[in-house]
């Protein structure tokens, strides 16, 4: 897993789009999942990263779709849940995934734009999309899902609320308010060596990045491997490599 993660990351910065694949961190919430799209995204910059919304990738939803027009031409594409809209417009999917040419999108007072997508996508949901197409295993065979287990509560109510919806009692961690601000804001230039690495990984191997047997889904109901800490041990390699820029 680590070694796929890490040339997908790498993957990202690249300009190409042969590997046709997208991966998903999903949990219940408060899996950190947020705080690892923020280090990304504040790492490499709003000229290369397109922070986007779960309905946003919707076409139904809307005529228009400013988010995907303004974000046409940037390589990292990061998802995040906002709200109940989960409901994807698959051939947009399959387009992104694919690297082909997109059919026309529009926005507000500008002309439609037909382009042929470079974004890579990484999807911070707590809840994976609802699909409409019949054709499920063509979109869950470009998908490696990393369903994360362990959540963090900052106060007895949400540790409660995460009780409620079904996390193991084991899983749930107290919130430290500090930890990105601690771990992860200072060590950017490490964030940015290890996704080079990765990149190059990408090259030396022959441009391919295998979806690991554990996190395949092949079907809407199967259940993909469980990750207990996943991002915090993540965290832990990237900042250990500090200096190795």
């Amino acid at each position: 897993i680590h070694d796929a993660f890490q040339m997908f990351l790498g993957y990202r910065l690249t300009g190409e789009t042969n590997v046709h694949q997208a991966w998903w961190l999903t949990g219940k919430g408060a899996n950190m999942k947020s705080l690892l799209s923020k280090w990304m995204y504040e790492t490499l910059g709003e000229h290369f990263v397109a922070m986007l919304a779960a309905k946003d990738l919707n076409f139904k939803s809307s005529d228009n779709n400013d988010a995907i027009y303004a974000s046409r031409k940037k390589r990292v594409w990061n998802i995040n849940e906002s709200g109940t809209q989960n409901q994807w417009d698959e051939e947009m999917f399959k387009g992104l995934t694919g690297g082909e040419s997109m059919r026309g999108v529009s926005a507000k007072y500008k002309s439609e734009a037909r382009f042929r997508p470079v974004a890579k996508l990484m999807a911070f949901v707590n809840e994976l999309p609802k699909w409409s197409s019949p054709d499920v295993f063509a979109l869950h065979r470009r998908s490696a899902m990393l369903e994360l287990c362990v959540c963090y509560a900052a106060n007895d109510t949400e540790r409660n609320n995460l009780l409620q919806s079904g996390v193991n009692p084991e899983w749930i961690k107290d919130t430290d308010p500090a930890f990105y601000e601690k771990h992860m804001a200072p060590y950017k230039r490490s964030l940015l060596a290890w996704m080079i690495k990765g990149a190059v990984n990408y090259y030396s191997r022959g441009q391919g990045i295998p979806i690991p047997v554990c996190l395949q889904r092949t079907n809407m109901f199967s259940k993909s491997a469980d990750i207990k800490e996943y991002i915090g041990d993540f965290v832990k390699a990237v900042v250990r490599q500090e200096g190795g820029c």
